[in-house]
């Protein structure tokens, strides 16, 4: 840029001088044609009064002027001529000075020789004897003149020249110095002249146009990041070469990678069929969905191609991990299976009884325990049909009531108060402490909780044994069920909320029960949207604690 400017303000500055110097000599050559014609006119104004008195006679005795004097009769003879004899010359009439002079009384006119470069000035004067007097002077062309000039004129255009340089070249370093040390993370600090103040502010705006810009980009990246980084599922982006753009680290997780795989054949991360399908699919221009097993782990695989301007530009895949799903099919199918089971005993020992009692093959002392058996079946029956009922009404979100306030104070009391004689039978102390806390919820959902935790509490304890219910307030109540029963082992305690799941796998009439009532818990807490902690050691008791939301304002 200041190669340019030094160029431009040079050709400026010479252009100048050259303009300047052509109409320089333009105005004195005018000048000097007008002086010319000036002097003539004074010249022939004094001799005409000593030629009208004395003649040619006259001319001979005055000192010969530089100017050209001749003397032209009337009909164009001439005369006299100081630079040439009168005699050899042709007539002069058809001369256009003569001619003027001889019809107006004076005349003038110019005549240019290209061959000599010269130019010629023309005055005549008509006497009062009708002659002419005609003075002629000759000077240099202009383009002579300046010619004639040249070395002196060269001289000052090299002057000229550097000067010119001089001024260009600091011209164009005040222009570019100020760009040059322009500070471009703070242009308003830059001091500059005023003509570039709406650049420095255009650059200041820009500056923080594109900051802000950056800044949203970088937004942008971090909440992609973010929505990458903390999904459960695998995310995975290739190229159409099949090559590892990005990826999240659940995609590792789920895979069991232990290295980076970024711009790796994606085929490296796993090679199932199912997998390879996916990608083939999905780079050949077509949507992919389809599930396959890895280890112990079900997978549900998406994968979809990824187009800009209509050119293939790779694919993204999405791995879910359906592992709990899968699982609760198989919970579902042994739902069933254990529903039937559950309901095929007592059906079984009612119908046998019914029919021994119809056809007289009991004992007339024997009756009365055969009725007996018969009432228990069927009770054991409707109370299954109940925690079904119950189960599947929470399970479906719509509780029989509103929430409402629920003083989980007085429900414990409530429970501890109806499960006294259940306790009494194996000499089990029941007790209830804590603070009076308030939650919203459903107050029947809440006490089925508390009925069959303690009920369990009550059934797998042993005989003189506690249980001791402890009820926190705070930031989020707690309720806490503590006993010293027989325990549950580390390895089915994950299982204790699966419905139908005992962990009495022999299903024995030891402790009876349907095998729903934890399960019922499970998801009367999950309605609340509260959490269950459980910790177990087998053969010293079994710690609950049920954590409630905070009551809603």
């Amino acid at each position: 840029m200041r190669k340019r400017i030094f160029r431009s303000m040079l050709t400026i500055v010479v252009s100048l001088f050259l303009l300047c110097y052509g109409l320089i000599f333009m105005i004195l050559y005018q000048y000097v044609e007008k002086d010319s014609i000036g002097r003539l006119q004074s010249e022939a104004t004094y001799l005409a009064p000593g030629i009208e008195m004395q003649g040619v006679e006259y001319l001979k005795k005055i000192p010969l002027s530089e100017n050209r004097i001749s003397i032209v009769a009337n009909n164009g003879e001439v005369l006299y001529d100081s630079y040439a004899k009168a005699e050899t010359m042709e007539n002069h009439k058809d001369r256009e000075e003569i001619m003027e002079a001889l019809e107006k009384g004076e005349g003038q006119s110019e005549r240019y020789s290209s061959t000599l470069s010269e130019k010629t000035f023309y005055y005549a004067t008509k006497l009062n004897d009708g002659q002419v007097l005609r003075i002629a002077r000759t000077r240099a062309s202009l383009l002579t003149l300046m010619l004639s000039l040249s070395s002196p004129m060269l001289l000052i255009l090299v002057g000229e020249l550097a000067l010119a340089a001089y001024i260009a070249y600091k011209i164009s370093d005040d222009i570019v110095s100020p760009i040059n040390q322009m500070d471009l993370d703070r242009p308003e600090k830059t001091k500059t002249y005023e003509e570039f103040v709406p650049i420095i502010r255009r650059l200041t705006q820009q500056k923080k146009e594109l900051k802000d810009q950056m800044d949203l980009l970088e937004e942008q990246k971090i909440r992609m990041d973010m929505m990458t980084e903390n999904m459960s599922e695998g995310f995975l982006m290739i190229d159409h070469q099949s090559r590892v753009l990005s990826y999240n680290p659940a995609l590792l997780k789920l895979l069991d990678i232990d290295f980076p795989v970024d711009g790796e054949p994606a085929l490296i991360i796993n090679r199932d069929p199912s997998f390879r399908l996916g990608i083939e699919t999905a780079l050949s221009g077509e949507n992919y969905n389809a599930t396959f097993s890895f280890g112990t782990r079900v997978f549900q695989m998406f994968s979809s191609p990824v187009y800009f301007n209509q050119k293939l530009l790779g694919a993204v895949v999405l791995l879910v991990d359906i592992s709990e799903k899968a699982d609760r099919e198989n919970l579902r199918r042994e739902f069933t299976a254990n529903v039937s089971h559950e309901l095929k005993t007592p059906l079984t020992g009612i119908l046998g009884a019914a029919e021994l009692l119809k056809n007289n093959m009991v004992q007339p002392e024997d009756v009365l325990r055969f009725y007996d058996n018969l009432h228990q079946q069927a009770q054991r029956m409707i109370h299954l049909i109940e925690d079904l009922i119950n189960l599947s009404r929470i399970d479906e979100g719509a509780p029989a009531s509103q929430s409402e306030d629920v003083d989980l104070m007085r429900i414990g009391r409530e429970v501890i108060d109806e499960m006294e004689n259940v306790a009494e039978e194996k000499d089990i102390t029941l007790s209830l402490d804590g603070d009076n806390a308030q939650i919203t919820g459903y107050p029947t959902i809440v006490k089925e909780i508390f009925v069959n935790v303690i009920e369990n509490a009550i059934k797998y304890n042993t005989n003189g044994g506690k249980v001791a219910v402890y009820i926190q307030d705070g930031d989020h109540p707690v309720v806490t069920i503590e006993d010293d029963g027989i325990g549950i082992p580390i390895h089915l305690q994950d299982r204790v909320f699966e419905r139908f799941y005992r962990i009495d796998a022999s299903r024995s009439d030891k402790v009876r029960g349907s095998g729903l009532g934890l399960a019922i818990v499970k998801n009367g807490m999950n309605l609340h949207k509260g959490k269950i902690e459980l910790s177990s050691a087998y053969g010293k008791g079994t710690t609950v604690k049920l954590h409630f939301p905070a009551k809603k304002i």
